[in-house]
């Protein structure tokens, strides 16, 4: 099993609607080069790289941290709901106001204290070759083009991030527009 820490490019945003709470993002972006990574590559995640995974229906949870004891939505009860898009893999979860650490994550992604996302997941299809990584220096080029699994999504604390375009959002439950103009989730 695989994690990729992503950091976000744009700032994140907190809106409710009510008591209601919903986290939004994208766990990963398609065409994006990471920085590198232990192994000396940089990687790249391919567009319909989680088609299988998602077509499959795995049981996936969103996370705080990675950690089983911080679970915030499931795709089993419907509180999770993943799917691909032509920039990623986005994900909406919806929040349980009844549960103290689901208010004070929303208010610790409000005040940006908390700005990263990540995934772990199982490679079926990859290769790797010859290229460029962020700075135009030659390295190993891995493209991930099928995850057999992918086990969570997952909002994170930590500070060095291996993909620099992911973005994570609270937003209400029924608003269907984000206000960054170039981003639009359902």
């Amino acid at each position: 099993m695989e994690r990729r820490i992503l950091s976000t490019t744009a700032s994140l945003r907190a809106e409710s609607q009510g008591d209601e709470m919903a986290l939004t993002g994208y766990a990963a972006r398609f065409n994006t080069k990471s920085h590198p990574l232990p192994g000396g590559f940089t990687e790249t995640i391919a567009p319909g790289a989680f088609r299988r995974s998602l077509a499959n229906g795995d049981d996936v949870v969103c996370t705080f941290n990675h950690s089983s004891d911080h679970v915030l939505g499931r795709t089993k009860s419907g509180t999770l709901r993943l799917a691909e898009d032509d920039k990623g893999l986005k994900f909406r979860c919806q929040l349980d106001k009844n549960q103290t650490a689901h208010r004070d994550l929303h208010s610790a992604i409000k005040r940006g204290d908390i700005a990263d996302c990540s995934f772990a997941f199982t490679v079926d299809g990859d290769d790797f070759n010859d290229g460029t990584d962020e700075n135009g220096e030659r390295c190993i080029l891995r493209t991930v083009r099928s995850v057999k699994q992918l086990h969570d999504v997952s909002v994170v604390t930590q500070l060095t991030a291996a993909l620099q375009s992911t973005l994570a959002l609270l937003r209400p439950l029924f608003q269907t527009r984000l206000r960054t103009p170039s981003i639009a989730l359902a």
